[in-house]
């Protein structure tokens, strides 16, 4: 009698779990058809929604059509909501903004990922480079990673990333490395998945403050997967804080999901019992229903580990019918392993042995390889118990050879290699291919080498020779401009200078026989003076073209020479000290000439503007550093408001042009009855 009595009261508590499970789900708006027959109303907000996208009709048509179909009745309720903000603009990339948003938000609550797919894929049909287009990727990275297409998802969230580095968006980057490291972490590549994850919480705060928990939940199943327990709890514990401060009760779910893990692996099963209760009740207060199935198995399991077969089986049957019903398909794996599990543990070997053929042909379509090496071993034993042991035999080596491919890969490497050398020792004729495969390998290496060298040696030759070429031509030209400054000099002392000797003859001659009247005579001694200066100017032009007078000791006999003939007449006294530590010193043309031109336009400037009656001028040389010292000094017997009248100060700016040429130095000392200037040049 107390047998039948738990038996019914077992009944109506399943009964009574299924119905509120029930309840649950239809007010979340799972069993609502979603219809295929739409109405003219539907058509059209559909038909405004993909407004921006440029179609020709009949496409735009089939189009309308083709994503109405794949819209469920939330999505329709999604659709609702972004009616006002399609009506609000015209701006067509405000439009497709908002096709995005729409496709995310019914991807994102309702999981819809063919509706999802489709529009992205006709919004990077627009060609709209930037961020949208790396939004776009994004989605579509997201999507293919639900469908457990990782390598695909791989490709989309790099190509996001790549297209966030030309169009920086700090949200988006930071969604785009979340989601990589976590395809990363699927695909057990833990190094770029510490990488990328690394990156996106320094831009959690970009996305919203919640998205960081996320990246932590990422981070967990990182620490999941390197057995580090400390910070999974850790890091499990400061997500679950954060979702419940910030309301995100999936991600609250999920990390209650890694504590169950971590505890599974510690076999802890009592606080895995706890747990799943905690989230079982935050599932069905918060109506989140997303991979509860999980749960349900994990606590039929840690019952089934502590000898409560009943509770067991109850939370298995729960745990399959939500997941049938959300279409979870790992979810109802699991659940079915867990009621077969249960049933063997009950002797009813049949009923566990249908519940693990339904579930081993959909865990080798979704590679779910731990769980068909549980149910390898699962159906060994029920072989076993039921006498049918070539089949227990059969099942128990091809849990072994997963086990070995699963948990110990450095022994199946190890198996591969004693495989491989065994082969090696039984087949010498394949030892001796390879022998020649390594001496060809290393032939061409060599000719690598060398191919390597001579392009090297090429490269260095060609290098050298146009060196070469390039300082031949400098050489000629510098030879050239030599040779025409010679010929342009003694052209000019030829032809040029016996033309103002002759003037100047002439003139004498003149004077001394015509007898020419004072103001005629006052007229021919101006032509003369002005012949005269001709041919001094002249003559400085000819020195400074003349090649062989670039020592220093001929600049000094030049400037002494500028002195008698510019100071003598005018009964200017004057003094030339000069200093020569190297009289050999070599100017270059630039130098020599504008050293010269310096001199000059100062002896002018002091005659024109100071009216002086002595000038003293230093001209000196050190060897080290090679240095080039001028100095000269005037007195003043000029009155001060007309020192600086009628250009007194042009003489100055173009000396200092000259001095900034040749990247030397000025100084000038004035006071009421005198003037220095001090130059001083590095001879290079």
């Amino acid at each position: 009698m107390k047998r039948l009595k738990r038996h019914i009261a077992f009944i109506a508590f399943s009964a009574y779990s299924r119905i509120s499970l029930l309840s649950c789900l239809v007010a979340m708006g799972v069993f609502l058809p979603s219809g295929n027959a739409q109405s003219d109303v539907q058509l059209e907000q559909v038909q405004q929604l993909l407004q921006p996208l440029a179609r020709q009709e009949q496409h735009t048509t089939g189009l309308v059509q083709s994503i109405s179909d794949r819209l469920g009745v939330q999505d329709w309720v999604v659709l609702q909501t972004y009616l006002p903000r399609i009506k609000a603009t015209d701006n067509r990339k405000q439009r497709l903004d908002i096709i995005y948003d729409f496709a995310r938000g019914i991807f994102y609550a309702n999981d819809n990922r063919q509706a999802a797919a489709l529009l992205m894929h006709q919004l990077l049909e627009e060609k709209e480079i930037g961020v949208l287009t790396a939004k776009i990727y994004l989605l579509l990275g997201w999507i293919d990673k639900r469908e457990q297409a990782h390598e695909t998802a791989i490709e989309q969230f790099r190509e996001s990333i790549r297209i966030l580095e030309a169009f920086p968006d700090s949200a988006t980057y930071a969604e785009s490395c979340n989601l990589l490291g976590s395809c990363y972490l699927d695909v057990q590549e833990f190094i770029p998945a510490v990488d990328y994850l690394s990156r996106s919480i320094h831009y959690a705060d970009a996305v919203d403050s919640t998205y960081r928990y996320k990246i932590l939940y990422n981070m967990s199943l990182l620490y999941n997967r390197l057995g580090d327990t400390t910070r999974i709890k850790n890091t499990l514990k400061e997500v679950i804080q954060g979702s419940e401060q910030y309301d995100i009760p999936q991600l609250e779910l999920l990390a209650y999901m890694g504590l169950i893990s971590m505890y599974q692996k510690l076999n802890n099963h009592q606080k895995i019992i706890e747990l799943c209760r905690e989230a079982i009740d935050l599932s069905q207060s918060r109506k989140v229903f997303r991979s509860i199935g999980y749960v349900y198995y994990h606590r039929a399991m840690a019952q089934l580990a502590l000898g409560q077969t009943d509770s067991a089986l109850v939370s298995a049957r729960e745990g399959l019918f939500i997941s049938e019903h959300l279409d979870q398909k790992r979810e109802i794996q699991n659940c079915h392993f867990a009621l077969s599990s249960i049933l063997f543990q009950q002797q009813h070997y049949r009923r566990a042995l249908s519940h693990l053929d339904t579930i081993t042909p959909d865990a080798e379509a979704t590679a779910n390889r731990q769980l068909l090496l549980r149910a390898h071993e699962l159906y060994a034993r029920i072989y076993y118990q039921l006498g049918r042991y070539r089949e227990a035999y059969d099942h128990l080596r091809l849990s072994k050879e997963m086990d070995y491919e699963i948990n110990h890969p450095e022994q199946e490497e190890l198996l591969q290699a004693q495989v491989s050398r065994y082969e090696s020792q039984k087949d010498v004729a394949e030892l001796q291919r390879l022998k020649m495969v390594q001496t060809e390998t290393e032939l061409n290496l060599q000719k690598t080498r060398a191919t390597r060298n001579f392009i090297l040696a090429f490269s260095i030759i060609s290098l050298l020779s146009l060196l070469l070429v390039f300082n031949s031509y400098r050489f000629r030209k510098t030879r050239q401009m030599s040779l025409l400054k010679d010929r342009f000099y003694q052209d000019l002392h030829d032809h040029v200078g016996s033309s103002l000797t002759r003037i100047k003859l002439l003139l004498a001659r003149y004077i001394r026989k015509s007898q020419p009247s004072e103001a005629e005579r006052k007229e021919l001694d101006r032509i003369r003076e002005i012949s005269n200066r001709v041919m001094f100017d002249m003559y400085d032009l000819l020195w400074s073209l003349n090649s062989d007078k670039e020592l220093l000791s001929d600049m000094c006999e030049r400037i002494s020479g500028h002195l008698e003939h510019a100071l003598a007449p005018l009964d200017i006294r004057y003094t030339f000290r000069h200093d020569q530590a190297d009289p050999n010193l070599k100017l270059n043309a630039s130098l020599k000439n504008h050293l010269y031109g310096i001199f000059k336009e100062s002896i002018n400037n002091a005659i024109k503007h100071a009216a002086p009656r002595e000038i003293q001028v230093l001209l000196s040389s050190s060897r080290q550093p090679k240095r080039i010292h001028l100095s000269i000094i005037n007195d003043i017997h000029i009155d001060a408001s007309e020192l600086n009248r009628d250009g007194a100060g042009t003489g100055l700016t173009n000396m200092e042009k000259r001095i900034r040429t040749l990247k030397g130095e000025m100084k000038t000392y004035q006071t009421e009855h005198q003037f220095e200037l001090q130059i001083n040049i590095m001879v290079k």
